[in-house]
């Protein structure tokens, strides 16, 4: 293997789809907002956030919503007079109670903002209301993401720490057998990938590239869509480390090596197979994006990337790009036109030497910065095959 080339991106299997957005529903929020027309604002909320929930929903007088989100259970209750949100998350009768409620209390001041856990008869909910007067549309989309994100996340720590107990049953969507042979192969390819790109790294000593290869490896499972379960909230965990620039570096690194090292190593297939499978969801995990989000992303690391150009880096320009255009796939719900023009990029520069891939990558970023890509039409069939 040459090193010198930019490792290989594999598109991963596709299992189900994100909740879609449409910007219109929020236009229309702000405006039912402005208007005091409260109730019509928080349903055009609910729409931005998922179509799906209300198509088979009487808005006409109080508005009830039972959705799962996976491990989750979420209700939504809406009246003439208030909004509440809740989620019974988990039953706590046979838990460790005194350092269970502990940890309820961190995460009741950090990171929830809105929503708060609250024990009722030894069953453990996030819960939310206010007035409907107070339900400003970015506050109502907050605290339902709120809501989804911590419920689905945190049950899988409570159980393995404290003996906690889910509420419900987790209705899951088992993968094909022929499905569960390509993402566990998947897998093994960006282990193997991983341990050969380190290896050389490690053995040159360029630390930044080990950061890089760390980052590219978990954003590679991280991305596949069916990763979800205990190993989704790792993946996670690692990533927020990794780019936190207030912790030190060389420990970020070796925290990445080793959690790295042991998945790779040490997860059989029937511990991988038990995290991937596809969930319902109320609300998308990642942020929603636009030709204008996107261009603002690409923006911020204009400066730094056009100084690695000048200065004849093209080896870290390229990885540069590379995993930006990674980390727009884990954080952003794309639309079609522009996650097909990323995975196209990400396919044709891997594998590449440093200067060619930097070409390929180099012309995506700009036409990102400029706003020139279509969002909502993916290239045809001889787009497709000659770019």
């Amino acid at each position: 293997m040459q090193f010198s080339t930019l490792p290989v991106y594999q598109a991963p299997v596709e299992i189900g789809k994100d909740p879609i957005v449409s910007i219109a529903h929020w236009d229309d929020a702000y405006k039912s907002f402005e208007a005091k027309e409260y109730k019509k604002s928080l349903i055009a909320v609910l729409n931005y956030i998922n179509p799906d929930l209300l198509k088979k929903v009487d808005t006409s007088g109080d508005v009830e919503i039972n959705q799962s989100h996976g491990s989750a259970e979420v209700k939504v209750s809406i009246t003439d007079t208030k909004f509440k949100i809740s989620a019974p998350f988990l039953k706590i009768e046979k838990a460790n109670k005194v350092a269970l409620m502990r940890r309820v209390n961190e995460i009741n001041f950090t990171p929830l903002n809105l929503a708060q856990i609250a024990l009722k008869e030894n069953v453990l909910w996030f819960d939310f209301e206010c007035e409907l007067a107070l339900c400003q549309p970015n506050k109502i989309y907050e605290v339902v993401r709120e809501v989804c994100v911590y419920a689905d996340d945190y049950d899988d720590e409570f159980i393995e720490k404290y003996k906690a107990e889910f509420y419900h049953q987790v209705q899951t969507i088992p993968l094909s057998r022929a499905n569960e042979e390509k993402v566990w192969k998947h897998f093994q390819d960006i282990a193997e990938q991983h341990s050969q790109y380190l290896e050389y790294f490690e053995q040159k000593r360029w630390r930044g590239s080990v950061w890089d290869i760390l980052v590219i490896s978990i954003l590679n499972v991280a991305n596949m869509p069916c990763i979800n379960g205990s190993l989704r909230t790792e993946l996670a965990e690692e990533l927020y480390h990794l780019y936190n620039s207030n912790i030190d570096g060389d420990y970020r690194i070796d925290r990445a090596k080793n959690y790295l090292k042991n998945l790779f190593t040490k997860y059989s297939r029937e511990k991988f197979i038990a995290n991937a499978y596809g969930v319902e969801k109320f609300i998308s995990l990642k942020f929603r994006s636009s030709s204008k989000i996107l261009q603002n992303e690409f923006e911020q690391s204009k400066e730094r990337i056009a100084q690695e150009i000048n200065d004849g880096s093209h080896f870290a320009a390229a990885y540069s790009i590379y995993l930006l255009l990674l980390r727009i796939l884990y954080e952003y719900n794309l639309d079609e036109g522009h996650k097909l023009a990323i995975t196209q990029a990400l396919e044709q520069a891997g594998g590449k030497e440093s200067n060619e891939a930097l070409v390929i990558l180099q012309d995506i970023y700009v036409k990102f910065l400029e706003g020139t890509i279509d969002a909502n039409k993916p290239k045809g069939f001889f787009g497709k095959l000659f770019g």
